[in-house]
Formats: C-alpha cells, structure tokens, sequence
C-alpha cells in the first residue's frame, strides 16, 4: 500500500471518511490511439497466460497456450494465484495493435518483484536483472525509468515475460505484488510523468523530512530550556516518528531493492500508528495534561504493528484503520477544547487542522478524477499535513515567547515586589526608630508633663476658706497636655476675700512658670492693692520679666459679706444666679491677658448679693470643649446647668457641670484644663 493511500487515509479518518483505491482499467487489451491517447498509463495486468517451468519455445509465436490458464500477472493471493509455482514461469498476452501506432515508439513502464525478460513477437527487447530458474542465480531487478517497445506490425502481437521470483510468498505476506506489471503509454507522456515523479517524490521526501527533522530539532532545544513543560518533547517525538514513516514510504520511488521495500511495507503500519499517536499525543499535551490511557494506545500500537509485521493482512489493516479513525477523531475533537494553561493561539492549531482536513478531501477528490491538480501539486494532502504540523510548532513557539514574556512580567513584579519590600523594611527600620526616638520624647515628655502637673497642682491653695456667709467649692481637670489654669484665695485684712482663677498661654514647664509668677504677685500684691491697679502693676513686672509670649488671662472677685467687685483680664464670662428673681446672669468683662499690654484701663462691675445666690466662675475649658461631631458646648448650656441645680451646694454644681461635660464630648479626649470655682451666699 502506497503512502498515498495511507495518508488520504489517516487525514480524512478525522473527517470520517473512507477513500477507496483506484479502479484497474479495462481488462480489454486492444491497444489503440485513443486508448493511449485516454490513459497516461496504459497497465496490461490481467489474462496472462501462465505457463509454469522454462522453456525458450514458450516465447515462439506458434507455441500452442490454449491449454493453459489466464492470470493476473502481480501473482497476488487476492487476484488469482497460479496452481504452482517453482520460481520461475513463463507469461504470454496478445496484443491487439492499432494501425496508427505500428512502428511508433510508445513507453514501457515496468514494476516487478523479480527478474523478467520480455519478448515482442519471439525477439527478446528488455531484461531486468538475472532471470534464473535457481535462487542463488538469480538477480532480481527494478526498473523505475521507462523503457522503449515498438510494434512493427499493426493486429496481434505477442507479448512473452519470462519472470523468475524464489521469494513469492515473502512478497505475497508483505502485500506487496510478487509478480510484475506493464503499463504501455507515450512515451514522451511517460517519461515526462517518471521524471515528474521523481522529482515531486525527492522534493516531498526532501521537504517533509528535512521540515520535520529541523522543527524537531528547534523543539528540542526549546525542550532542553524549559524540561518541566513536556509539550515540546511530544512534539519532537511526533516529529521524529513522521519523518521515518515518510522516509519509508517514499523508498518504493527510488533504486533501492525490493527487499528493503517490502520490508518497510512491513514497518509502514508500525510508522504510521505510532506517528497518529504520538501527534495525537502532542495535540493533547497542547490542550490538557496527557492521561494515562495513552499508555493503551501504545500497547494497542504494539500489538498491531507486530501483527501487521509478522502476519499483514486485510484484517490487520482494518483494525488499523479502525483505531487511526478512533484517534484521529480524538485529536480532532480536543483541539476545538480550551487549553488548560491559558496561554491562548488555539486558532493557530485549529487553523492548521482545517487546512489539513480540506487538503485531505481535496486529495481524495483527485483520487476519483473529480478535480484535477492544484497549483500542479499532486501530493496536496502532504502539504496539508505539513501545514498542520508547521501549525503546531508556531503555537508551541508562540508559547515559549509568551511563557518568557510572562516570567518576565513576573520577574520584574517580583523585583518590583522585592524593591518595595526593601523600602518597606527601611521604612519599618525609620518607623521603628522614629517610634522608639518619639517613645523617648514621649517618656521625656511625660516626666516633664507630670512635673508640671505637680507643680500646678502644688501651686492650687490646699484649703478652701470658710467663711460665715459663703459656701465655696473649686475643682480642676488637667488635660491630656497640662495647660495653665490657675485658681487661688486670699484673705484681706479687712475680712474681705479675694477669689482668682486665670488660664496661662502655653502649656507644659512655659505655662507653670507663668503660673507661678501671677502666684506670687497675688499672695503679694492680690489684698493690698485695687483690683485694677493690681492687673496694670502685675502686667509692668511680667513685661519686665521678658517671657516673650507668655501672658495670663484672670477673673478676680473681691467679696465682703453681700457685696462684691469683679473685673477680668481676658478671661470667659462670670455666671450670677439671682434667687429672687431665679435667673442665671452672665457678666463679661472685656480686658487684655496680664503681661501683654501696659497701662490698659480694666473694667470694674459691683455685685449686690442676696442669700442663695450663686457666682460661677470659670476657665474656657467647659465652654469650648468639642464633642465627636465637632460641636462646642457653649455657655447657654452652662447657665441652664446652673438655674437647674441652683438649690444644689457649689460641690453639686460642679459635679453637674463635669457630668454634663463628660456626656458631651463622649469617646473625644479632653483638650484643654477644665476649672471652676463655685460660690454660694448663705
């Protein structure tokens, strides 16, 4: 079986369907013209006359066959074996000539097995190899140019072949024709159409095995560089086995014995099942992980290649045709499935297969005679193949170009990565120093912040006076950051009490020093002097002092039984119940902060007071503190505290106003201090 018939085979099983062989030509041998003129090559195979033994008489023209039987002359099982046959016989045909070709040179095309003599009319005219009725004698001969042969006279003429062949049934088990075959035809047809053949079968040979071997050794180096992706190295074996199934194939066109053919006729089944599943294999690989049931496939191909190796036969060659129609149908139903690495191209593969399957159906409509050459191509499903496999290797190229473009995105993430994780770990190592530098500043600064709350509590008056008409309480709340509010009593001589709270800029060791200084100019100067006259002496020393700005903001209330003064220096509203009339008064006093400007005339107010009044006075801290929507509590909810709880004693005000202050401002932290000092007349 020629490589023709099993490729157009092996393409079109994907397509399921069947190509048949070419029909023998007429079995009427009258040679005419027109018949030359209608068949390229013209074979005369059938109703030879076999006559067994050797004799020289049996070329004769008188010699008497009449008794002996027709056969076809390629001495195959399936045509008509002769009864026996000892190596060599003679073969006789007459052949009717038309006038028009007597004395014409026409062509002799000659296949064998064996050795032939071929005699026209009793002459001898060719011998091919060593016609001998002994095997150790005999020299088998192939002939694949053409010969020449004339007919000298028009009618019948006698065609003799003494044929010699010891090996019959070698040739006859390998399905190969153990006799020999004459096709007649033009001779310059079929010189042209020999020298063709030659040509097209080393271009083919040339083409597809040389294209094979390079892509499959391209795809090895591609394997040796990436070995943990495999679809490489099925592709190369794919390639590999291709390559030696064409190179079987094609031997039959060219001077090698028909031994060595018959003997690849034998390997041809092993070649091409094992190349179908080897490129089934690579497709598969391609589009999923190869499965185990390949491992079937290969002991399915074993089996068959040894039948068809040791016992080839009809049989044999269905059940191939049977398993290359199963695999191929396989290979061609995984390549319209998405790949599994997403890698993409599928059309490439897909684009390869159906040019394969219109090259396949193409060829076997060249097989019927439905078309006739394409582009002069004779062996277009060969191409078609080609185009497949050429297909395949640019898709597995196509992945190995993206595979490194990928692993070069994922270099340059991970470098990328790499890079940001080393900025991170230096920006760790900063935030890390930094956290440790500002824990230190932050202990450093919680040393000094408690100093300065000691020393602004140590700087509050230890008791609060008694006197005979005046209920007092005071209350302060440091915040986070200690701030600078202040508040003191003293006792005057003439009995009158002077009552101070102030709110120093700053906070921290600047707002202590602050503190302490207004401490000790009112303990020393706060009963002796004018409250006015204390603000403006108290602002030269400060200014002298040169504390840049530091200044101190101070309500002071100078009280004597039911009477009072009161002046400020910067500092919020002062808060007067009045029992009698049960309404809360707020009495602001705009001054400059002590220490910022001197000789600024302070405002004065006197009180007239009654039992059950109340004064409260107070730092900003309450009235400027933010809740967590950002809203200031303010003074209207101070004085409405005060008129509701004006029954309560001034510790039961203050806790009111610190509950009220704590509900406001919620999870937010304090920000500023927070002092009152309440007073109520008996």
């Amino acid at each position: 079986m020629s490589i023709n018939k099993l490729l157009v085979i092996t393409i079109i099983a994907s397509l399921a369907v069947s190509v048949s062989a070419q029909a023998d030509l007429s079995e009427k041998f009258i040679v005419s013209a027109d018949s030359i003129k209608k068949h390229e090559t013209y074979w005369i195979n059938a109703n030879w006359k076999y006559i067994p033994g050797d004799d020289q008489s049996f070329a004769e023209i008188g010699f008497n066959d009449s008794s002996y039987i027709g056969i076809d002359s390629r001495l195959q099982p399936e045509y008509g074996n002769p009864e026996s046959w000892n190596g060599i016989a003679w073969f006789r045909l007459l052949v009717d000539v038309d006038s028009a070709l007597a004395g014409k040179v026409l062509g002799l095309r000659v296949w064998q097995a064996g050795a032939s003599e071929i005699y026209l009319n009793g002459n001898l005219i060719q011998s091919i190899g060593e016609v001998s009725g002994q095997s150790d004698n005999e020299i088998p001969g192939r002939e694949i140019g053409i010969r020449v042969i004339v007919f000298d006279k028009a009618g019948k003429n006698l065609l003799s072949v003494r044929y010699s062949n010891h090996n019959l049934q070698y040739f006859q088990s390998a399905k190969i024709d153990a006799g020999f075959s004459l096709a007649l035809g033009d001779y310059n047809v079929l010189n042209a159409s020999s020298i063709t053949n030659t040509r097209d079968n080393s271009i083919n040979m040339i083409v597809f095995i040389t294209a094979a071997l390079s892509l499959a050794i391209l795809h090895l180096f591609l394997f040796f560089f990436d070995r943990r992706n495999p679809d490489n190295l099925y592709y190369v074996l794919f390639l590999t086995a291709f390559a030696l199934y064409i190179l079987m194939n094609l031997q039959r066109y060219f001077p090698v014995d028909m031994y060595t053919i018959a003997l690849f006729y034998r390997l041809s089944i092993f070649g091409l099942l094992t190349s179908l599943t080897l490129g089934t294999i690579a497709v598969y690989s391609i589009f999923k992980n190869v499965t185990k049931l390949f491992w079937l496939a290969g002991i399915v191909v074993v089996i068959l290649s040894v039948l068809g190796f040791i016992i080839p036969g009809t049989a044999i060659f269905i059940t191939s045709y049977v398993y290359i129609m199963i695999i191929s149908s396989f290979a061609g139903h995984i390549i319209w499935r998405k790949r599994r690495n997403n890698l993409g191209g599928e059309w490439i593969v897909r684009s390869g297969f159906i040019f394969m399957s219109v090259a396949g159906i193409a060829t076997m409509l060249q097989s019927f005679g439905i078309i006739g050459n394409i582009l002069g191509m004779g062996s277009l499903y060969l191409y078609g193949v080609l185009g497949f496999i050429i297909s395949m290797s640019f898709l597995l190229a196509r992945d190995f170009v993206v595979t490194g473009r990928n692993l070069e995105i994922q270099l340059k993430n991970v470098e990328e990565l790499s890079r940001k994780n080393l900025i991170s770990e230096l920006e760790a190592k900063e935030l890390e120093t930094k956290k440790r530098l500002l824990e230190a500043d932050n202990s450093r600064k919680t040393i000094e912040l408690e100093e300065a709350r000691n020393l602004q509590l140590s700087m509050l008056p230890q008791n609060i006076p008694q006197t005979d008409n005046l209920e007092i309480a005071a209350f302060m709340s440091t915040a986070t950051e200690v701030g600078g509010d202040y508040y003191d009593f003293s006792m005057a001589k003439d009995g009158s009490l002077n009552v101070a709270i102030g709110d120093a800029t700053g906070h921290g060791t600047k707002a202590g020093i602050m503190v302490a200084s207004v401490k000790s100019l009112f303990n020393a100067l706060g009963s002796n002097m004018m409250i006015k006259d204390f603000f403006q002496r108290s602002t030269t020393i400060l200014k002298e002092m040169n504390l840049g700005n530091l200044f101190m903001s101070m309500s002071l209330l100078r009280i004597k039984s039911y009477h009072a003064i009161l002046s400020s220096a910067g500092m919020p509203p002062v808060f007067v119940y009045k029992e009698k009339e049960n309404k809360v008064y707020e009495h602001i006093l705009k001054g400059m902060p002590l220490g910022a400007f001197t000789g600024f005339e302070y405002d004065e107010i006197e009180l007239d007071l009654a039992p059950g009044d109340i004064i409260l006075m107070m730092s900003d801290g309450l009235m400027e503190l933010f809740n967590e929507k950002m809203e200031m509590f303010g003074e209207q909810r101070i004085m409405d505290i005060l008129l509701e709880n004006s029954k309560k004693s001034p510790v039961e005000i203050i806790d009111m106003l610190n509950l009220a202050g704590n509900k406001w401002r919620g999870l937010k932290p304090q920000q500023d201090d927070i002092t009152y000092v309440t007073l109520k007349i008996k």
